[in-house]
């Protein structure tokens, strides 16, 4: 099976410059050929089709940040701050195990009551936002 891989090194990201070729060997070792490297804001605002604005992407351990202008990114970022940090907090506040703190925060019937002792991380993520 011929699969191809999209990844483009731009300037404003200088790790991807650097990580092309450690990406194109693995992707190859898979059996996968390569024939683009695009960066992941990019390939999300193919789809998104920001002009102006920002994607704002919350994982597991950091958030990442794109902003467009004229449908290009002018600059990324990234902060240790994500998902698994609102899971840790509730299960400190709560004295659950983490794996219990992560079904809560999914649990939508339960969010008006654990925002208060989200909120510290909730801002958190914000502030990286506004950045």
């Amino acid at each position: 099976m011929s699969v191809n891989f999209c990844l483009q090194p731009q300037p404003y990201l200088p790790n991807l410059n650097n990580d092309t070729g450690a990406i194109k060997y693995v992707v190859e070792g898979a059996g996968f050929e390569v024939t683009k490297v695009i960066d992941e804001p990019t390939a999300a605002n193919s789809l998104l089709k920001i002009e102006n604005g920002a994607v704002v992407d919350i994982g597991g351990g950091t958030t990442g940040v794109a902003i467009f202008e004229n449908g290009k990114v002018v600059y990324t970022g990234d902060e240790a701050t994500g998902g698994t940090h609102f899971s840790l907090v509730l299960a400190g506040a709560y004295g659950i195990p983490f794996e219990e703190a992560e079904l809560i925060k999914r649990d939508f019937s339960r969010h008006k009551e654990i925002l208060p002792v989200l909120k510290p991380v909730i801002q958190k993520v914000a502030s990286i936002i506004k950045k």
